[in-house]
């Protein structure tokens, strides 16, 4: 909800800085490009974007992991009591480095917090939205980046990651797309 208050305040106050409130891009990279992407299925997020940029997100079927409300914060709770934490406040006080080892623990990318269908922002999963034509009628490029989701680790994907991942998604899209799989090879 916190991303789609930013582009409701993009779009009523773009004006007053020369922009066009008809014309606001939406660019998403990994997880940013799921959430990009479940903007683009949110009836919340109303005419606030018209184009979308979704890069290393997965396709379609990917990263089904769609919970419950009641799961992800079951999560949540095994998530902090495997910090060491016993509340909020003292996971404030633990480094970004430290979460992201601690996430590794639970299984790394697809084990940690996704996307989840709550019923409000996101009246029906992604997938279903996707592939019922319901994702807003909105231009939509779509690729991934060479490294994606390697860290200190080796990279994740590589270029046939890259294809087999939007295979299916851009023929579904009710939006104009393309499949852009760049590398800097």
């Amino acid at each position: 909800m916190d991303q789609i208050a930013a582009l409701k305040w993009v779009y009523e106050n773009i004006a007053g800085f020369g922009g066009d409130p008809g014309n606001i891009t939406c660019f998403g990279q990994s997880s940013g490009g799921m959430s990009t992407r479940a903007a683009l299925c949110s009836p919340l997020a109303g005419n606030y974007i018209r184009r979308a940029s979704i890069q290393s997100a997965g396709g379609l079927g990917m990263f089904s992991l769609d919970k419950t409300r009641a799961e992800m914060e079951e999560k949540g709770i095994r998530f902090m009591e495997s910090t060491g934490c016993s509340c909020i406040g003292e996971m404030r006080k633990l480094t970004a480095d430290e979460l992201r080892i601690a996430n590794d623990k639970l299984g790394g990318l697809g084990a940690g917090f996704n996307i989840y269908t709550d019923g409000y922002v996101l009246p029906e999963s992604i997938e279903d939205c996707i592939k019922g034509g319901r994702i807003h009628d909105v231009e939509i490029i779509t690729g991934c980046t060479a490294d994606e989701g390697a860290n200190d680790k080796p990279p994740m994907f590589g270029l046939s990651g890259c294809r087999s991942a939007y295979s299916g998604e851009i023929s579904l899209s009710a939006a104009v797309s393309f499949d852009a799989c760049l590398y800097n090879k």
